[in-house]
C-alpha cells in the first residue's frame, strides 16, 4: 500500500515539474517572437541604407559623428607693431632719460611684434584666446652737457647744446590680451573667423601721482583666416589692438 502511495506521489511531482517547464518555455518563445516582430517593424519603418547600386541612399539613416571636439592650440605670430608705438618712448622712459640729461628724438625704428597665443576651442564655432606679446622701439639719443646743479643738488643740463650720444634708446613694450573668436565655417580646412577682446600694454600706462595704472584697450579682428591640417596650420589676421595693428599672422599647432 505504501509503495503505491509513493509511486503515485512521484508521478504527480514529475507531471507538475514538466508542466512548469513547458509553461516557461512557451513564455520565452512568445517573448522571442514579440522581439522579432518589433525589430521587423523598426526595419520596415527605416529606409534601406543602400540603394540597388550599392551606394548610400540620401534618405538613409546613418549614425551621426560628433561635430565638435574640445581642443587646445598654441600660436606663434608676428606683425606690424601696435599703433601707439609711434608715440614711444612713453613718459616714464622720457623721465628716466631726462634725469641723465638725455632725450630720445626722431621717429624711431620699430621692430616687429613677437606674440604667443593660447587657444581653447569651447564650441563648434567658439574659441577663446590669451595672448602675450612684445614690441620694441629704438630712437636716436641726444646727450646734453651738464653745467651745474639746482638748489636740490640735482644736475642741470644745457638743452641748447645737445650732441648725439652714440647709441639708441630702447623702449620695449609688453602686452597681455584676451579675445573671443567666432568661426564662420569651422568644418572646412580654410576657416574664416572674427574676434573681439581687450588687453593692456606697458606702453600705455596711466600715471596718477606716484601710482601707475594699466590702460585697457579694445581689440578688434574683423576678418582673419587659417589654413592647415589636423595639427599644423598657418593664420593671418586683419586686426587692430594692443598686440598688433593692421596685419598679424604666424603658425599654430593644435593638440
Amino acid at each position: 500500500m505504501k509503495v503505491r502511495i509513493i509511486a503515485i506521489a512521484a508521478l504527480i511531482l514529475a507531471f507538475t515539474v514538466s508542466a512548469g517547464a513547458q509553461e516557461k518555455g512557451g513564455a520565452a518563445a512568445r517573448e522571442g517572437v514579440a522581439a522579432q516582430d518589433e525589430v521587423a517593424s523598426v526595419q520596415e519603418s527605416l529606409p534601406a541604407a543602400q540603394d540597388e547600386s550599392g551606394g548610400v541612399r540620401e534618405d538613409a539613416v546613418v549614425p551621426e559623428r560628433a561635430e565638435f571636439e574640445k581642443t587646445y592650440s598654441v600660436e606663434l605670430g608676428t606683425g606690424l607693431p601696435p599703433f601707439f608705438m609711434r608715440y614711444m618712448p612713453n613718459s616714464s622712459v622720457k623721465k628716466s632719460l631726462a634725469q641723465k640729461g638725455q632725450e630720445a628724438i626722431g621717429d624711431g625704428a620699430f621692430y616687429p611684434v613677437i606674440s604667443l597665443t593660447g587657444v581653447m576651442r569651447t564650441g563648434l564655432k567658439t574659441e577663446f584666446t590669451a595672448t602675450v606679446s612684445g614690441s620694441w622701439c629704438y630712437n636716436n639719443l641726444v646727450q646734453y652737457p651738464q653745467f651745474g646743479t639746482d638748489p636740490n643738488g640735482q644736475p642741470r643740463y644745457d638743452l641748447t647744446k645737445g650732441l648725439p650720444a652714440g647709441r639708441l634708446a630702447s623702449s620695449p613694450t609688453f602686452t597681455l590680451m584676451v579675445q573671443y573668436r567666432h568661426l564662420w565655417n569651422p568644418k572646412n580646412a580654410f576657416v574664416l573667423y572674427s574676434g573681439v577682446g581687450f588687453g593692456f600694454s606697458s606702453g600705455l600706462m596711466a600715471y596718477r601721482g606716484n601710482s601707475v595704472y594699466p590702460s585697457f584697450l579694445p581689440s578688434l579682428t574683423p576678418l582673419a583666416f587659417r589654413l592647415g591640417g589636423q595639427h599644423f596650420y598657418g593664420f593671418a589676421e586683419c586686426t587692430i589692438g594692443p598686440v598688433a595693428s593692421y596685419v598679424h599672422g604666424g603658425l599654430g599647432w593644435r593638440f
